[in-house]
């Protein structure tokens, strides 16, 4: 029982990780710089 309540405080503290939604972009092979995709930071910059 113990453990149970253990898991429950803990899962009170659980948070989704940061970027979660371009988990499909990183599986692809895109790449990131600075948290943006490579590809579309070089078309910032040359515009």
């Amino acid at each position: 029982m113990r453990v149970v309540k253990l898991a429950k405080s803990a899962e009170r503290h659980w948070r989704k990780r940061n970027g979660a939604n371009r988990l499909g972009q990183l599986i692809q092979g895109v790449e990131f710089r600075n948290g943006e995709p490579a590809r579309d930071a070089e078309e910032k910059a040359a515009a």
